[in-house]
Order: structure tokens, then sequence, then C-alpha cells
């Protein structure tokens, strides 16, 4: 697999894609908007924003997340590729019981800092053979 810190969009949408699909949720993305997924597996409506390591949410991106977000009936994460091993713990999880945020709820998005921690762990995790990727 590429190193995360080289993977485009498209690229990182795929695998997620794959992933997801093989978790058993129904996916698809609109053809007008990459990096924007939506996956269901009832009871469950999970709204995905994708970005790479670097990429910043445009103002329209952050408007749409923040609407489905106030949705009682949707969930929204805002995923990176070093965020691999949340997304793939998230896709497995089945919520048949789901407790939902509250409506206006921020979605989730690391702080920089965050962000480098957790890319510098999966790395040394890498590097002693004991991250799963696909």
């Amino acid at each position: 697999m590429a190193r995360t810190a080289t993977l485009t969009e498209t690229e990182f949408q795929s695998q997620v894609l794959a992933l997801a699909r093989i978790s058993g949720w129904k996916a698809c993305h609109p053809h007008d908007e990459p990096g924007s997924l939506i996956l269901c597996r009832p009871p469950v409506l999970l709204f995905v924003g994708l970005k790479t390591e670097t990429g910043k949410l445009r103002h329209e991106q952050r408007e749409w997340l923040e609407a489905l977000r106030a949705r009682e009936s949707a969930e929204v994460i805002l995923c990176q590729p070093g965020d691999w091993e949340a997304i793939a713990e998230r896709l497995a999880r089945r919520d048949e019981n789901l407790a939902r945020s509250p409506p206006g709820t921020p979605f989730t998005e690391l702080r920089p800092e965050e962000k480098r921690e957790r890319y510098k762990e999966q790395q040394r995790r890498r590097r002693e053979g004991g991250a799963c990727r696909t």
C-alpha cells in the first residue's frame, strides 16, 4: 500500500469504499463531490468526509458537514489516511442501539498536534509490524 502521506483523496476514497463494502455497508459517493461518501448499514446512515493528510475543508464542505450533523438521524465523520485504524474500527462496529450525538454537535476534527501524534504512532507501529492496513 502507498504511504499515507502520499495518498491522493481519490486513492484514499477507494480504500475506504472497499473496506466499507467488505464490512457490509451499502456505499456510494456523489460524483460532483469527491471525498464524500454516503454509507448505510441499517439502522446507521453515515456521511464520511475524506481529506488527504494536508487537505483542508472548503467552506461549502464544512457547511454540508455541519448541516448533516444537525440531523439526529445522521452520523458524520471527517477522516484522513492517518485515521485508518479508527475508520476500520468504526466500519466494523455494529450499532443496533446507536447512541446519537445531539443535533448541533460539531463533527470530529482533530487538531494539528493530535494529527501529528496519531501519524507518528501509526508510523512507529508500522515499523514494528503491528499496524494493519489494506
